[in-house]
């Protein structure tokens, strides 16, 4: 009986500390990192015609993300990082001078003009304004440039592995050249 009790025991302790640890990495997922003055917004770029899909997106902990293909259709970023401070103050700034701040914007672009681009703007207060823009958009294309230079080297590590083309084949030990 004695033994029983001991491992009920156990197990809730056990219980407790893998509550605490999932409690600790939910509160870490949801840190504010960077200031972005309570605004978020993603931004799908679609270009039907020619099959190609991209998502960006600040969140508003201060958060980048991005992705292509079906996963940018479905608004899920395949790859995330902490946007660095200079963006954010370029993020900052863009929305200040933007006018989907105050309201959805009255001009959506005209009807079956490439790109389609739907906005999600989160708001401080915690709404959201979502809209379709149709058409090159300045302002689209004004946070484009903040945001996608941040994923552009995003596979430059394994690249800095590989071997240069002016590089001679390397030899394995235990082989004959």
């Amino acid at each position: 009986m004695v033994q029983k009790v001991r491992i009920v025991i156990a197990l809730l302790a056990l219980a407790g500390l893998v509550c605490c640890a999932s409690h600790r990495e939910a509160a870490e997922a949801n840190r504010v990192v960077a200031d972005t003055g309570g605004y978020g917004l993603r931004l799908i770029v679609k270009r039907k015609s020619t099959q190609q899909y991209e998502m960006f997106e600040i969140s508003r902990l201060g958060k980048a993300g991005y992705s292509g293909g079906m996963a940018a259709v479905n608004g899920e970023p395949t790859y995330h990082m902490v946007a660095p401070p200079e963006a954010i103050e370029k993020f900052r700034a863009a929305l200040e001078k933007c006018d989907w701040v105050a309201e959805k914007p009255s001009d959506r672009g005209p009807e079956n003009v490439e790109p389609v681009t739907d906005v999600t703007l989160r708001l401080p207060s915690g709404r959201e304004r979502m809209f379709v823009l149709h058409g090159p958009q300045p302002q689209v294309d004004i946070f484009i440039e903040i945001i996608k230079p941040l994923f552009a080297n995003r596979h430059k590590g394994m690249l800095d592995r590989l071997p240069e083309s002016t590089e001679p084949p390397k030899v394995l030990e235990g082989t004959n050249p």
